[in-house]
């Protein structure tokens, strides 16, 4: 009878033991636990300081942390995005704070010499006895002054809107024949004063997607190039044809033509070919224009037989 009683005591025992012992286990591994836990919030807690101080500097993140806790992940992975975001968009402020000082640089440095051109006539005729004839020739000279002036500022704001991406545009299904109309009508003062003949050879039914605004543009810079480098009673051929996926707008004329060492660079901004009358824009504003809206353009030349520009755009 007493041993059975001792047997029951001792395993009461044994239970209280076991007992103690699973709690003390389980105290021990609830501290482990949160002493782990701990240290994940202090490591989040510097990882968030690291990144929100790698913002505020525009540095890219070095430090990168693996927390177990998936609400920790969660946000440790929408701040790198954050972060990633931020920075990218500090990169494209500065990178359109560089194209905006260089182009204030351009045209400061391309202004110099209409502007220098300009106050030099002016200086002869307000300091010069010049008979009638004389003054008037000097007039003309200002006048050419101020047109190369103003369209040097002008391209020079278009390019800006280009290189700057401000500008949009804005495509529609239209007949390229009032397009290539209208482009011709800005061109026609140095054609009329070269005696130019002009073929316009294109269907009024030829429909193609683009801006007529800018497209006019950069047909009227081609033109206006074609005529600037004919003989006096030149030709120039404006042809338009379409095709199954592009429209061509094909100018040739019959002046001095381009090597083939230059033809590499004439789509370059402020090459001019040495010719001390052009701004070396106009064909950079074309190319732009046209690849702008999903096109692009051969040329082929010969010296002393003529160019040929050949101006593709996506029918749709």
């Amino acid at each position: 009878m007493n041993s059975i009683f001792i047997d029951k005591i001792a395993l009461i025992f044994d239970f209280k033991s076991l007992a103690l012992i699973l709690s003390l286990t389980g105290f021990f591994l609830l501290f482990i636990k949160s002493y782990y836990k701990e240290k994940e919030i202090r490591s989040f807690t510097e990882f968030h300081k690291k990144t929100t101080e790698n913002i505020i500097s525009g540095s890219n993140s070095d430090y990168y942390p693996f927390f177990k806790d998936d609400r920790l992940n969660t946000v440790e992975n929408n701040m790198r995005s954050i972060e990633k975001y931020i920075n990218s968009e500090k990169n494209i402020i500065i990178e359109d704070k560089h194209k905006l000082q260089t182009i204030i640089s351009d045209i400061s440095h391309q202004a110099k010499t209409p502007i220098a051109n300009i106050k030099m006539i002016n200086e002869i005729l307000l300091s010069r006895n010049l008979d009638k004839h004389q003054s008037k020739e000097f007039i003309k000279s200002m006048d050419r002054e101020v047109s190369k002036l103003d369209f040097l500022m002008q391209s020079m704001i278009t390019m800006s809107f280009l290189e700057t991406g401000i500008m949009k545009f804005n495509s529609k299904v239209l007949p390229i024949y009032d397009t290539i109309l209208s482009s011709l009508n800005s061109s026609m003062s140095l054609i009329n004063e070269k005696e130019i003949n002009i073929e316009v050879i294109c269907s009024e039914d030829i429909l193609v997607k683009h801006d007529p605004k800018w497209t006019a543009e950069a047909i009227y810079n081609v033109i206006n190039n074609a005529a600037k480098f004919s003989p006096f009673k030149g030709n120039i051929t404006i042809e338009a044809v379409q095709g199954q996926f592009y429209t061509s707008i094909s100018i040739r004329d019959n002046g001095t033509g381009i090597s083939n060492g230059n033809i590499r660079n004439i789509f370059s901004k402020f090459y001019s070919k040495g010719d001390e009358n052009g701004s070396g824009i106009g064909l950079h504003l074309t190319e732009r224009i046209i690849k702008g809206q999903n096109g692009y353009i051969n040329v082929n030349s010969e010296i002393n037989h003529g160019s040929e520009f050949i101006l593709y755009l996506p029918n749709d």
